[in-house]
């Protein structure tokens, strides 16, 4: 499948997205692109659930809106590493101290030299995943078992995306927050914000209004709950996934960090700060990593990538990518696992819509 630029026509981003559903790379879809204080582009295509199991179509599939709510997946990481950055700011936490100042469970040798800025960047030596969900049932037990996971590689000397890290971050600020991570967030960002539509758990079961993603041998259509196993065995919160929201939250989101910190009068982080999480932070190792945020990868940023674009991607199938120096952010929600995870990459249809961003962005 390949996504060619001459095809964006009139209404470029439609087109991707129509071609994207009937190939079958997902049932629906939520894009969301603003340029500043304007909205370039709000639309949403196809069905929010689609499917009653593995291969049966319901009869009358549920239409996505605007205004529907996804598992963000993996986006969960870079709201987590916004919360490590403002504890930072509080005093609370310093960037290279060693994990185990807060965690004293990564005391063990293998780990007491990994730092808080290493859990961020992916440079802390441990692999990239475990199945903790098949033994382990609770979000304070698999956090405590990060720690006695051995390194595959030495702290600092290569990028290894890991979930591992971001259930670590997940359980510090916890720990250093003295309280669960969802009402921290919710009191913190999520509610001063006016991120209504955003947070984990959203209904604790089906709900309409909630994208359907896979349909799981154990669990049924994962429907309303967290989709990522790990996250549903810590009961649905987690550092490195679990969070839900809709693109019109992300876009309050989006715009907060490309005004260095701040939405309306609402201050969230401090410009330096902004500035710090938005700087290559893996030197000459590759992938290019911020703090939580992923620098540039031609696989997916399409036209947008540049020095001065950070992005992150979720399994479920969502994204969301900011150009810092033109004031631009392009969501992309989707179900792709919906109702297997099996299906067409969805790299060229995220590379095709920041295409098509870039030349909305030019007619202005």
């Amino acid at each position: 499948m390949v996504f060619l630029r001459e095809t964006l026509a009139v209404d470029p981003v439609d087109q991707v997205i129509s071609r994207a559903i009937a190939e079958g790379v997902f049932p629906g879809a939520v894009v969301h692109i603003q340029k500043g204080g304007q909205v370039l582009k709000r639309a949403a295509y196809g069905s929010s659930m689609l499917y009653a199991d593995r291969h049966t179509r319901l009869e009358e599939p549920i239409p996505a809106t605007v205004e529907t709510i996804f598992d963000l997946a993996s986006l969960t990481k870079v709201v987590t590493g916004t919360a490590v950055m403002h504890l930072m700011e509080r005093g609370l936490i310093t960037l290279d101290a060693p994990v185990h100042t807060y965690l004293e469970p990564f005391a063990r040798r293998d780990k007491r030299t990994i730092t808080v800025r290493q859990l961020l960047t992916h440079t802390s030596g441990l692999p990239s995943g475990r199945p903790f969900f098949r033994h382990l049932h609770d979000a304070a037990t698999i956090a405590r078992a990060v720690a006695h996971v051995r390194p595959v590689g030495r702290p600092g000397e290569q990028v290894i995306y890991s979930d591992l890290n971001f259930i670590a971050a997940g359980a510090l600020v916890s720990a250093i927050a003295g309280m669960p991570l969802d009402r921290f967030l919710e009191s913190w960002l999520f509610a001063p914000l006016g991120l209504r539509h955003t947070g984990y758990r959203p209904y604790g079961g089906a709900c309409r209004g909630v994208a359907a993603t896979e349909y799981q041998a154990g669990r049924g259509m994962v429907w309303g709950v967290v989709h990522d196993e790990n996250a549903h065995a810590m009961g649905g919160v987690s550092g490195h996934a679990g969070l839900f929201s809709t693109a019109d939250d992300l876009a309050i989101l989006s715009a907060m960090l490309l005004h260095e910190g701040r939405h309306g009068v609402t201050r969230v982080l401090e410009p330096t700060t902004v500035r710090e999480v938005f700087s290559v932070q893996t030197g000459s190792l590759r992938p290019e990593r911020g703090l939580g945020w992923q620098g540039q990868d031609p696989s997916w940023m399409g036209s947008m990538i540049s020095p001065r674009a950070f992005g992150h991607t979720g399994f479920t199938g969502t994204s969301i990518l900011l150009h810092l120096d033109r004031q631009l952010s392009v969501i992309l929600l989707t179900n792709r696992v919906h109702p297997r995870r099996t299906g067409p990459s969805l790299a060229p249809v995220r590379a095709a819509v920041a295409d098509a961003a870039m030349s909305q962005e030019g007619k202005d």
